[in-house]
């Protein structure tokens, strides 16, 4: 969780930080994406997408974690997420088919 606040804290100040965010995306991925709860999930993709900062298999990553537990996400959940996948660029069908499945 400290990852997620490290990265959310950077984007929130506007503040790109593409090594620090590099190396954010490889621990994440190290430590399992599956241990972030939604929310988690969630708040990495939009602090990536909010200071541009590209990492694709981090948004593989949070996609699929997304297919496999939709259904545990809060509605502002999947709104974010879908908000960072759009403004990253990130056009998974996969994930945007398990968004809307929950709408």
């Amino acid at each position: 969780q400290e990852l997620v606040n490290v990265v959310w804290a950077f984007a929130t100040a506007g503040l790109p930080h593409p090594a620090a965010f590099a190396a954010a995306a490889d621990e994440l991925r190290r430590r399992g994406l599956g241990q972030l709860r939604p929310v988690g999930l969630a708040n990495v993709a939009w602090a990536f997408a909010k200071v541009d900062c590209e990492h694709a298999r981090l948004f593989a990553g949070i996609a699929a974690e997304v297919e496999r537990r939709a259904e545990q996400f809060k509605p502002r959940e999947l709104s974010s997420a879908a908000w960072a996948f759009a403004r990253a660029g990130v056009a998974d069908e996969r994930f945007f088919g398990a968004v809307a499945r929950q709408v």
